[in-house]
């Protein structure tokens, strides 16, 4: 979206997703890096969520990254040590 003509964007919104996730998903891989001993909570209902539609977004170039990303960028995130 930073990158894309304004002409193209400007005054339009954009669905960004690939994955539905939930807390217990972001904390599983946050309680991994952190070690942390308390219970994750429990998975949240998912089968009444609607998949957003990301075609304008795609046609942009956009290309989702899947589990493998969010999981790279949580453990990542979580790992971060502000010094």
């Amino acid at each position: 979206m930073l990158e894309a003509d304004a002409a193209r964007v400007g005054g339009e919104s954009f669905n960004v997703s690939d994955l539905i996730t939930d807390t217990h998903d972001i904390l599983f891989f946050v309680k991994q890096v952190r070690e942390c001993p308390h219970p994750l909570p429990h998975r949240a209902e998912t089968a009444a969520v609607a998949a957003m539609e990301c075609g304008k977004i795609r046609a942009l170039g956009w290309v989702p990254g899947g589990a493998a990303l969010f999981a790279d960028t949580v453990t990542r995130l979580a790992g971060y040590h502000r010094d």
